[in-house]
């Protein structure tokens, strides 16, 4: 009924499933080392086991090396012919290749099975090709080795772009434009835009029928383009007189822009004589923002957004870098008005302190009024902020949006530096609905606000703070599930303001919360329920005395697991194993 296997002798093997009920057979992988392996086989009938057989495997050849050669680049359309290399560790030649492609678009390959393979470049810039080789000693292959060929412009493939004309040209191979403007102004939609590293002044507007893919990251040198070894090096510059980089509008064609660096030109601490700057608008258009970086200097101004969304469908902010202003509200992406199917992921939101003005607000991302079903994903969101500035907030949403909510996952939040009186946050929301948090990491400034007990619509620091502010119900059936916090006063907040209906349902699941205060926290919450299952509420000085981890007033609530407090006495049961843990991208 059983059957057992063991190793007697040898370089050590894993044996995987080696006491099995449902098989004899065990897969091993044997090492490439010469020797001798002996393993033996256990029979049971369900009683007892029975003598032992054994069996071995003797390893007299060792696998050789394939080598695909280094990464190389090639002009799109053409002839790459790549040659393969083998060695072998007992010095037997290498008698066969073979070359398969397992990236890209296809290309045929010429000479697969033999040592040198051809084909064609294809024509496609952001997509390699990749190929894998593997080689044969006469008695065994190697292990398969990877090579990436990517593809260079060449020659009609493109519309080209380079600051370094003396003059314009007409978007060619070698008389390219001198703006990307012109360049988007003759664009089609059927070829990209590809543009030189360099400073370009300008607003460039797109739209349905001027529009195209536009990438940063070549240089070119007279004769020839290449990817440049310069991250960011296509500089598109924001002023006054320019107060948006890249401006899109009533763009129903999915495009992409990547690679460049949106600044404004003004250098830290210089004035802008403008009322409000944005990096990218985007307004009733689709489009992926991908490897980006955007930096938003000067102050007095009265606006700065990094990334301006509006009634649009379908936007991705990926890879990118943001880096906030120093104006009297700055934002690092506002999403507002059905900004549908909205997806920021994998990027570096970091907020400044302010300079001199007072009063300042400052939001890592702020989705606003009706925009359904964000994903908010792998994000770094860092706010600092001092004591005289009012709203601090790594995310904000605000203001009715739909009941199928969105889910915040897998960020990190660093507020270790954030002093705001105010709103200071990690999430803020505000007449949201159906919200989920799932493993996401909140850092705090580790203090205690002295002024809480009285001063209960504005406490310190709060990972996730709940409000309504008489709009009735508020968040129905948030769940938050596997999160971390650190150094922050309280875990959540729930507060309703006016003539509430209730903060609808929250669920807590096996969350982290080494906060400095309360757990949870709800006030005035009318029919409110927190669903509590396998929390680690721990805290160096817990205040709700005999330490139940949630504090109630004027609202209800329910525990359906017990919760844990270390240093307390409540319901000590142990932390189970698979709790939240400090997690970072």
């Amino acid at each position: 009924d059983r059957w057992r296997w063991t190793q007697t002798d040898g370089e050590t093997i894993s044996l995987p499933d080696n006491d099995s009920a449902t098989s004899f057979n065990v897969a091993i992988e044997m090492p490439n080392t010469k020797g001798t392996y002996r393993f033996a086989l256990d029979v049971s009938d369900g009683t007892a086991y029975g003598s032992l057989d054994y069996v071995e495997l003797v390893v007299d050849n060792l696998q050789p090396v394939a080598d695909a050669g280094l990464n190389a680049e090639a002009q799109a359309g053409a002839l790459v012919t790549m040659t393969a290399t083998g060695s072998d560790p007992d010095g037997d030649p290498i008698t066969g290749y073979q070359w398969t492609q397992v990236g890209g678009p296809t290309v045929g390959l010429s000479g697969a099975g033999s040592q040198n393979v051809s084909f064609i470049m294809a024509n496609d810039l952001q997509d390699p090709i990749v190929l894998e080789l593997i080689v044969f000693d006469g008695a065994a292959w190697s292990a398969p080795d990877q090579v990436t060929i990517t593809a260079l412009p060449a020659p009609g493939c493109c519309i080209f772009v380079s600051d370094d004309q003396t003059q314009s040209g007409n978007g060619t191979f070698g008389s390219p434009f001198s703006t990307i403007a012109q360049a988007v102004a003759a664009a089609d939609g059927s070829l990209p835009i590809i543009v030189d590293d360099g400073t370009y002044p300008e607003r460039v507007n797109i739209t349905d029928g001027d529009d195209a893919d536009i990438y940063g990251g070549y240089t070119s040198t007279g004769t020839q383009w290449k990817t440049s070894n310069t991250r960011y090096g296509a500089v598109l510059q924001v002023s006054a007189d320019y107060d948006r980089g890249f401006n899109i509008s009533s763009l129903t064609t999915k495009r992409t822009i990547q690679g460049f660096h949106i600044q404004t030109t003004q250098s830290s601490g210089a004035d802008i004589a403008a009322s409000s700057i944005y990096g990218v608008v985007c307004s009733a258009c689709t489009i992926d923002l991908v490897g980006n970086k955007i930096t938003m200097d000067g102050r007095n101004v009265n606006l700065t957004q990094g990334i301006h969304i509006n009634s649009s469908l379908d936007v991705q902010v990926l890879n990118s870098e943001i880096i906030g202003g120093f104006a009297l509200k700055n934002e690092g992406i506002y999403a507002v008005n059905g900004a549908d199917d909205l997806t920021i992921s994998d990027n570096q939101i970091q907020m400044r302190p302010k300079l001199t003005q007072s009063n300042q607000y400052r939001y890592g991302i702020h989705i606003n009024s009706a925009t359904p079903s964000p994903s908010i994903t792998r994000n770094r969101i860092i706010v600092p902020g001092a004591a005289d500035e009012t709203w601090c907030v790594g995310i904000y949403s605000s203001h009715a949006l739909p009941s199928d909510g969105g889910n915040i996952d897998y960020n990190v939040f660093d507020l270790s530096q954030n002093f705001c009186t105010s709103v200071n946050a990690p999430v803020y929301t505000r007449q949201a609905q159906n919200w989920t948090f799932f493993r996401n990491s909140f850092f705090g400034n580790g203090q205690i606000d002295s002024s809480y007990s009285n001063n209960l619509d504005e406490p310190a620091q709060v990972a996730i703070w709940a409000q309504d502010r008489d709009q009735g119900v508020w968040g129905m059936y948030p769940i938050s599930r596997y999160n971390y916090t650190h150094q922050i006063q309280i875990g959540v907040w729930g507060r309703v303001w006016g003539n509430p209906a209730g903060l609808g349902e929250w669920k807590l699941y096996r969350n982290v919360q080494q906060q400095l205060s309360f757990g949870c926290r709800a006030y005035y919450a009318g029919d409110t329920y927190w669903d509590c299952l396998d929390n680690d509420f721990d805290g160096p000085e817990q205040t709700w005395g005999t330490c139940n981890p949630l504090d109630i007033a004027n609202g209800d609530y329910r525990l359906s697991s017990t919760s844990i407090c270390r240093n307390g006495t409540f319901y000590d049961v142990g932390a189970p194993d698979d709790v939240a843990a400090p997690w970072d991208p």
